[in-house]
């Protein structure tokens, strides 16, 4: 009940919030656009920036593994791992606490400066990582390839966030 509470007292702030931005940055609201021709202006945007192409296209492609490995996940851990939801906890808490240090670890500039243009090669690796989680059987191997493709992910998705604001800058 609390859930359903907390969840309405925040759909009631969002127009509070888009009026309190509009008159922050005193901006008009865009010319609502039908379905196809937004959909339009978007993919021609896309095309001509190569750079949101690329960020666009990662998160995408991260975001929807990512959730198709989330609502997998649980019939893997009692199938093929033996384990319950205690190993399940472990395996997202693990996996978020290593993404976390990951992201930390890239954001030092030198580190950062090094991965520029591996974000296809790290997207890839993330990849490679969940598809050596599927095939394995053992608990202890399975939390430490999900807490290296949890890093992998999420270094991937700053990547494509960092292309994005590159693009928008240059």
């Amino acid at each position: 009940m609390s859930a359903l509470i907390f969840a309405a007292a925040a759909l009631a702030c969002l127009p509070a919030l888009k009026v309190i931005m509009a008159q922050a940055l005193d901006i008009r609201a865009p010319q609502r656009l039908s379905l196809l021709p937004a959909s339009r202006q978007a993919f021609n945007y896309l095309l001509t920036n190569p750079q949101a192409l690329s960020a666009a296209v990662t998160v995408g492609l991260a975001f929807a593994v990512i959730q198709i490995t989330n609502l997998l996940l649980p019939g893997f851990v009692i199938r093929f791992l033996g384990g319950d939801s205690s190993l399940f906890g472990l395996l997202e808490m693990a996996a978020a606490i290593a993404g976390m240090v990951a992201l930390a670890v890239v954001g030092l500039p030198s580190i950062a400066e090094r991965l520029q243009g591996l974000t296809p090669l790290i997207l890839a690796a993330a990849g490679i990582s969940l598809v050596l989680f599927s095939l394995m059987s053992n608990p202890t191997i399975a939390v430490l390839l999900y807490c290296v493709a949890g890093m992998l992910w999420n270094v991937s998705r700053a990547a494509a966030n960092g292309h994005l604001l590159w693009g928008i800058r240059a």
